[in-house]
């Protein structure tokens, strides 16, 4: 277990590779928080949790800055640190040719803005 005693944020946690990297570091210790959508997650803790897991998911938009700053205060809350981040989450919701300005913006906010903003 070389990550026992480690806190680890995922974010994109709730499914795919998000949430095989979780498992990975609920295998091998780690307390994890994982990110997803707000009609995601459930699976993804049942998972984890039988695993013997501690784990917390927190479920909201990484477009959203105050949403990054709560993943960050709610871990910190329940394990007074972060050790690892796993910058995982990305979203891009329209089909390429018929994306909008807004679309690529938005996919932008989700995923590149959001990883700086998460290691902020």
């Amino acid at each position: 277990e070389r990550f026992q005693g480690k806190v680890a944020i995922v974010t994109g946690g709730t499914a795919g590779i998000g949430l095989a990297t979780a498992t990975e570091l609920v295998k091998e210790g780690a307390a994890v928080t994982i990110t997803g959508l707000p009609q995601d997650g459930n699976e993804a803790i049942d998972e984890l949790v039988k695993l013997g897991g501690d784990v917390l998911c927190v479920l909201g938009d990484m477009a959203d800055d105050s949403f990054c700053q709560q993943v960050v205060s709610d871990t910190v809350a329940r394990w007074g640190k972060v050790d690892l981040l796993v910058n995982n989450a990305f979203s891009f919701l329209a089909k390429a040719l018929d994306a909008a300005r807004e679309d690529f913006a938005y996919s932008m906010d989700a995923g590149p803005v959001a990883f700086a903003r998460m290691m902020q």
